[in-house]
């Protein structure tokens, strides 16, 4: 028992090597948490009060500081830029502007330690209000809005001039009772003396839409085309009533340890229902997870170890309900249209940025009847703004032709000056992940829709499974959607996947990806497509498009199939490809 007394909470950080770390903190009277890593590929150690070592929020709280204290210190020292992928006849498209990069750099290491104190309040307001203690024998039966379960609430022994606060017996988050008469049901409280009190009462999940519905919170569907009667909500959305903005998403994003931070597209979910776009949602929603690369400061996969807790097994699970409920709440576009009937697999396509041509179902039919001629089919449509604003920004005229510079044009161009003539944005800005420009806007919709096809799929019964096919963007949805059902518990719907010409990094692992699918996924790729050699590595930072060069990584279940001989262009590839069977 320690018997050691602080006069007041103090956070001592300390580095252990190059790449570990540890921490100890100290809360009076006599309470010391202490956490010990030593680098990514290992698990954090935590001793101390048995209250705050079993408590999964607080643990991931203190490892999120403790990463990103020591990011911080390392990028200090060290090259934190990105390292661009260079196809053989690009001259130079790493950065050349030494003045450009030296200013990223500093804003990187900026961002950094903003990022650090962030998650240092965070932890100290945690600890706060944890070292009160529960009360002894004080708890309430209810459901939890952070883990959608009917779960245990413990009342914590919190001063009088303090709100009540509890803590939910599942999954470890600040509760409260929800402000709307004749709620039974429990909501985010938040920190401090107040919580959420001081900008508006504490809502249940219920009364703010982030799910439909409690008793209905894993509910399945019997055929795919009855998507939308997963997202009817029971109760009015207060918050929008009260016009409480983002307040409740900030609280609440920072309240909830979900466990799947290895999956960007909820990062992303949880960034976009802030108001954020493009790449600054997915960092925001990762770094709200809890979750990121250790360069950008996040957890790493340890973390998303660490924080796993009840909330739900897979999209299929409640977490899968929120992250598509966030993407809905922002997409009104979304739609799983029926195009046909008939036996076996269902096929599941989407398309990417094209033109009105390339929407019609007679070029798809093409393709799809290659190989599944008398499958189901359904279509996905999704990102409508995103996707209209990528069409204006390519050269593409909104969508209804060529326009601009042209798609081969503005490609023609090269990295380095395409990247000064779209929308201006420079190479260096690309580099420091801050910058939403429609194509990284685009993408990272791309991912959200996939996360949310997921959590829809993983809820519909279908026997035969489900075929995805995507080109481009739809491609990079369609490969989200896979690898994010990689996560469940539960076997896969996905019997196969067809990617055509797809707006995805080659760099990625493919065993998350194979691991998603009961069968084989097939890559379409081919180095005649200008708009992923060029204009893909503008978006993406550098980073090579798996539809241009094929997955980098082998896999015996992830087959790279190069197409350049038939496909000329990256809209051709719905013309000229056959799919080929598993």
């Amino acid at each position: 028992m320690n018997s050691t007394i602080y006069s007041k909470t103090r956070l001592l950080f300390k580095n252990e090597g190059i790449e570990g770390a540890s921490a100890e903190l100290q809360v009076p009277p006599s309470t010391a948490i202490n956490i010990m890593w030593e680098g990514e590929n290992s698990d954090p150690q935590f001793t101390g009060d048995a209250f705050f070592i079993h408590n999964s929020l607080f643990k991931a709280a203190f490892f999120d500081y403790l990463i990103h204290k020591k990011a911080q210190q390392k990028a200090a020292a060290e090259d934190v830029l990105p390292q661009w992928e260079e196809t053989p006849d690009e001259e130079h498209a790493n950065f050349q502007d030494d003045s450009a990069a030296e200013k990223t750099y500093e804003e990187k290491l900026a961002s950094l330690r903003k990022d650090t104190k962030k998650a240092e309040a965070t932890l100290l307001e945690l600890a706060t209000i944890l070292a009160f203690g529960p009360k002894q024998d004080n708890f309430q039966d209810a459901y939890c809005s952070a883990c959608i379960e009917f779960s245990r609430h413990l009342e914590l022994a919190t001063p009088l001039t303090w709100s009540d606060a509890y803590i939910c017996d599942n999954c470890n988050v600040v509760t409260a009772a929800c402000s709307v008469p004749g709620c039974s049901h429990f909501a985010l409280r938040g920190f401090g003396r107040t919580g959420m009190r001081s900008a508006s009462l504490p809502l249940c999940a219920e009364h703010t839409h982030e799910i439909p519905s409690f008793d209905r919170a894993k509910a399945t569907l019997s055929d795919l085309s009855h998507w939308d009667t997963l997202f009817e909500y029971e109760k009015a959305d207060i918050k929008k009533v009260a016009k409480r903005g983002a307040t409740i998403a900030t609280v609440a994003s920072l309240a909830i340890p979900f466990a799947y931070v290895a999956a960007p597209g909820i990062g992303a979910a949880i960034g976009a229902a802030k108001g954020l776009h493009g790449v600054a949602a997915l960092n925001h929603g990762l770094a709200l997870l809890g979750g990121g690369s250790l360069a950008a400061g996040g957890m790493g996969m340890a973390g998303g170890q660490l924080v796993v807790t009840a909330i739900g097994s897979g999209l299929g699970g409640v977490a899968g309900m929120r992250v598509a409920s966030a993407y809905m709440s922002k997409d009104s576009s979304f739609n799983i249209e029926t195009i046909r009937g008939g036996e076996g697999p269902a096929v599941v396509f989407a398309s990417g940025f094209t033109t009105e041509e390339d929407q019609k179902w007679a070029r798809w039919k093409r393709v799809i009847d290659t190989l599944y001629p008398k499958n189901p089919v359904y279509r996905v449509y999704w990102g409508a703004k995103e996707l209209k604003d990528l069409g204006v920004y390519l050269g593409m005229g909104g969508l209804g032709g060529a326009g601009g510079l042209g798609l081969q044009g503005l490609a023609a161009k090269g990295v380095k000056r395409a990247a000064k003539n779209l929308g201006g944005v420079g190479v260096a800005n690309a580099a420091l992940g801050l910058v939403t420009n429609p194509w990284t806007t685009a993408s990272n919709r791309a991912k959200q829709a996939g996360s949310a096809l997921a959590s829809i799929l993983a809820r519909t019964e279908n026997t035969d499974g489900f075929i995805l096919v995507g080109h481009s963007l739809g491609g990079a949805l369609m490969a989200t959607a896979a690898a994010a059902l990689a996560n469940g518990a539960d076997k896969s719907p996905v019997v196969g996947v067809h990617l055509l010409g797809a707006a995805y990094p080659a760099s990625v692992a493919t065993e998350p990806l194979a691991n998603g699918v009961n069968g084989k996924v097939f890559n379409y790729h081919s180095l005649n497509d200008e708009v992923l050699r060029k204009l893909y590595k503008v978006g993406a930072f550098g980073k090579t498009a798996a539809g241009f060069k094929g997955f980098s990584q082998e896999h015996p279940r992830v087959i790279n199939v190069d197409v350049t001989d038939k496909v000329t262009g990256h809209r051709k590839y719905i013309d000229f490809v056959a799919l080929l069977k598993d």
